[in-house]
């Protein structure tokens, strides 16, 4: 199992449902959003939050891991 399978398991749940959030994001962040998909970097804006979101929780929950493991 990957670590980022692992740490989003037992941290977040299951990662394959998913949920509507509401939130209030600066609009430089909505710009440069906007730019990575029409760069074609992502399909959409929620794919870009996803990929935001997982990729901060790897790093915070990884580094926890770590730090608790110790």
């Amino acid at each position: 199992m990957l670590l980022l399978e692992y740490i989003l398991k037992k941290y977040v749940g299951v990662v394959e449902k998913v949920k509507l959030i509401t939130v209030h994001v600066p609009e430089v962040y909505i710009r440069g959003i906007e730019e990575l998909v029409n760069s074609n970097v992502y399909p959409n804006r929620s794919e870009v939050i996803r990929v935001a979101i997982r990729d901060l929780l790897k790093s915070e929950l990884g580094s926890l891991v770590n730090i608790t493991s110790q």
